[in-house]
């Protein structure tokens, strides 16, 4: 998840953010500046964390269709689990 979309999350009267880091500015549908939670936005990036690591160690598509085609679906079941065992939900 992107902090962007953790905001988003965290607080509905957000409707714009512009920029990044310490530039950062978050806006309600009035154009007033809000004031974000980090706490809400750091604990909601948490929530997923495991998810983006996931994503970065599963082999591609075209990879994992070779390893079912090589290995069948027992040893394809057997890669993926052990990303899920390296991160697991939390």
């Amino acid at each position: 998840m992107l902090r962007h979309d953790a905001i988003y999350a965290t607080h509905n009267n957000v409707v714009t953010i512009r920029g990044d880091g310490a530039d950062e500015k978050c806006y309600d549908k009035d154009k007033n500046i809000i004031t974000i939670n980090e706490s809400l936005v750091t604990a909601k990036l948490a929530e997923t964390e495991y998810q983006d690591k996931r994503k970065a160690e599963y082999p591609s598509i075209i990879n994992q269709l070779d390893d079912i085609y090589h290995n069948g679906v027992d040893g394809w079941k057997a890669t993926i689990k052990a990303v899920k065992d390296k991160y697991p939900k939390e």
